[in-house]
């Protein structure tokens, strides 16, 4: 009688008008007798973290399971499940991501190259220009149909799944037999995939209407199956499940007070639709498990919703777990289902993988934009673009950028590949500065000048690291100075308007392997340069040559999850002591390289401290993640500055100190600091909002 109630439902499913991906025969009764068990998981964005938790309970409880079934992240959780990773492994898989970064098209620091991080770090909008120049892991997104491609979604997935299981498969043939849902918005139907690339099912699955781009699919375009069947329990009747058992972490409708933002409202529509299917399904499961999810949405990516989300889960679970046991002694227990569970699989850090980088001959073709607001400068804009193509068979890219601003400067650059990873680099720029230089914390001169310079090298990249050497013409155009007589030096007189031309003959090294552009948690930073610089009016004196040599280097050293610890070293210095201050050191102000090449950052001194021809300085921060983008650092810096590394003990150290808070917004930090030295008797305040170039 049972073969035949089968054998009718699924007649009655043949005549609806859902369409399927090669959908199986009905199946039958197990070989031991024992009925099939379907796992259903609903959607639910980030509240789906508690399927996790209640996958661990079933399995606890000794339940077998032959299918599982989803929709949405039901879909990318009952994937994973299926090709063999245990809850265990999927609750460090949910715990470690960087979610932020995952559901954005945002390339992650360990898959760019060293010149991509340099070159990206201080903007805001990246916009891709026409089609990448990395082998493309995502195709067939309607690009004008959704905000995010999902690229590092289904990087994601590949990550996860074993190589017997990826390109075109049966999803029957999978260690546990698996469906996921979506929906054709060409037709406004169904459609269930039981076969083709798990990773595309998946994120066809997940494609929130508005957010995530459609797949396309022969004439499909495919969106979010939980706009019509978020709890798919239907379907796994299909597949001849017996026994369903759901996890269910939807909400329904909710009222106007709980509608807070784009996902919430796209959960909203698709509740709407699927409200007389959702009722249905769960009349027709075996054992309806509903999590409660109150206090969270669709959107709440972060690790302390995640942690709580699995928990939820798990106690939803295990109030059911009285009747899960009983169920699991009448099917006879899940010994032999757990014998071959997580073969393939170790717990996981998909977040840290060394063999994710791949050589890109140049960063992606893109225009970025970027702004900043402080009190010293007040507001600025950047803008850059770059565009790659052939020349000669060779690969090379052009670009431009332009600072707007108190200061502004335009730069164009060519480069061409000489071979893998060296090349051929030619730079212009022009800028114009407005300069205040103090002097043991009081003003005393202040410029204005333009400058042009322009560029020929060879450099040589690798994944962390970079090598370039080459020759600078540099033209400085002094327009005015006014100058406290009392400091008039050398360096600083009246004479000094007017233009001045000198050559820079250079070798640099820079290495970073810091896991975050802003707020990094490990890794170091080093730069290193040496310089020759010659003209007649390089020095004062007539002296024509002079050497620099500098090496900075900073230590990302976490102590915890929230804490890390920041020590970094500064040193610089000429082998002449009277020389133009455009290759002078100075010091001062909360950012290496600011106003010009040889700025070293000094917490304390507010502005430009003019400094000596030898500087050391010594930098110590603490700093610490309070919530998820709330940091709070305090810094200690001293140092000193002579005529040379013998005579650095003969003035008075420089010591400053600070604390500053900074929030990490999508439009970068926004930061708050109060400082002081030994040198001034004021403390220096300085708000900031936006990255720093």
């Amino acid at each position: 009688m049972k073969k035949v109630l089968i054998l009718l439902t699924t007649l009655l499913f043949l005549t609806q008008s859902t369409i399927k991906a090669n959908t199986p025969a009905p199946s039958e009764i197990n070989k031991n007798g024992r009925p099939k068990v379907a796992i259903v998981l609903s959607g639910g964005g980030a509240k789906g973290a508690a399927h996790v938790g209640a996958l661990k309970v079933i399995e606890e409880a000794g339940i077998p399971v032959d299918m599982v079934v989803g929709t949405s992240m039901g879909a990318i959780i009952g994937g994973l499940y299926s090709v063999g990773h245990t809850p265990e492994c999927l609750d460090s898989i949910l715990r470690v991501q960087d979610w932020t970064t995952l559901l954005t098209d945002r390339k992650k620091e360990q898959e760019q190259s060293f010149l991509a991080r340099e070159r990206n770090d201080n903007f805001i909008l990246n916009i891709p220009l026409g089609k990448k120049n990395e082998k493309d892991s995502l195709q067939n997104t309607n690009s004008k149909a959704g905000i995010i491609e999902g690229r590092n979604v289904v990087k994601m997935f590949q990550k996860l799944i074993a190589p017997e299981y990826e390109g075109d498969i049966d999803f029957n043939k999978l260690p546990v037999r698996f469906a996921c849902v979506a929906v054709d918005a060409a037709s406004g139907k169904e459609v269930v995939f039981h076969s083709g690339r798990l990773d595309t099912a998946m994120r066809a699955s997940m494609s929130i209407p508005g957010a995530f781009r459609p797949i396309r699919k022969d004439s499909m375009l495919l969106i979010d199956g939980g706009i019509l069947n978020n709890y798919p329990v239907d379907v796994a009747r299909k597949m001849g499940a017996d026994i369903v058992i759901g996890v269910d972490v939807g909400d329904g409708l909710n009222n106007a007070d709980h509608i807070k933002n784009m996902m919430d409202i796209a959960n909203q529509i698709a509740s709407i639709y699927e409200t007389g299917k959702r009722k249905k399904n769960i009349k027709d499961t075996d054992l309806y498990i509903k999590v409660n999810t109150k206090g969270y949405s669709m959107a709440s990516f972060t690790n302390e919703a995640i942690d709580t989300l699995i928990m939820r889960g798990e106690e939803a679970a295990r109030a059911k777990f009285n009747k899960l046991k009983v169920l699991a002694d009448q099917l006879g227990g899940n010994a032999q289902f757990l014998a071959g569970r997580g073969k393939h699989y170790e717990k996981k850090d998909s977040t840290h993988d060394d063999n994710e980088y791949e050589f890109q001959p140049f960063p992606d073709d893109a225009i970025g934009f970027s702004a900043n607001f402080n009190q010293e400068e007040m507001a600025s804009i950047i803008m850059q673009a770059h565009k790659t193509y052939n020349l000669f068979s060779t690969p090379a890219q052009i670009g431009a950028s332009i600072r707007l601003g108190k200061r502004y400067k335009f730069c164009t650059n060519f480069s061409a590949m000489i071979k893998k990873g060296m090349y051929f680099d030619f730079n212009y720029e022009v800028g114009y500065n407005d300069m205040r230089f103090n002097k043991e914390g009081s003003s005393f001169a202040n410029t204005t000048f333009s400058d042009n310079i322009l560029s020929a090298g060879i450099s040589t990249s690798w994944r962390w690291a970079r090598i370039d050497g080459g020759v600078c013409f540099n033209n400085y155009n002094y327009k005015s100075m006014l100058i406290d007589r009392k400091h008039e030096s050398d360096q600083f007189t009246d004479n000094m308007e007017g233009s001045k031309n000198f050559w820079n003959f250079y070798v640099s090294l820079g290495v970073n392997t810091t896991n975050k552009k802003q707020f990094a948690t490990s890794g170091v930073k080093i730069k290193a340069e040496g310089n020759i610089f010659k003209g007649h009016e390089i020095a004062v004196n007539n002296r024509n040559t002079v050497y620099a040599a500098s090496i900075s280097g900073t230590l990302y050293a976490p102590l915890s999850r929230r804490l890390c610890l920041i020590p970094a070293l500064y040193l610089r210095t000429l082998n002449k002591h009277s020389y133009t201050y455009g290759i002078s050191n100075i010091i001062g102000g909360e950012w290496e390289s600011h106003y010009l090449s040889m700025q070293i950052p000094f917490y304390g001194l507010s502005y430009i401290e003019w400094s000596d021809r030898t500087v050391a300085i010594a930098r110590f921060q603490a700093r610490y993640r309070m919530g998820k983008n709330h940091y709070l650092t305090g810094t200690f810096n001293a140092g000193n500055y002579g005529n040379g590394f013998k005579n650095l003990t003969d003035t008075k150290p420089l010591i400053g100190y600070g604390l500053n808070y900074s929030y990490d917004s999508f439009i970068g930090p926004l930061g708050f600091s109060i400082s002081g030295s030994n040198i001034s008797s004021k403390p220096n305040l300085l708000i900031s909002l936006g990255y720093v170039f």
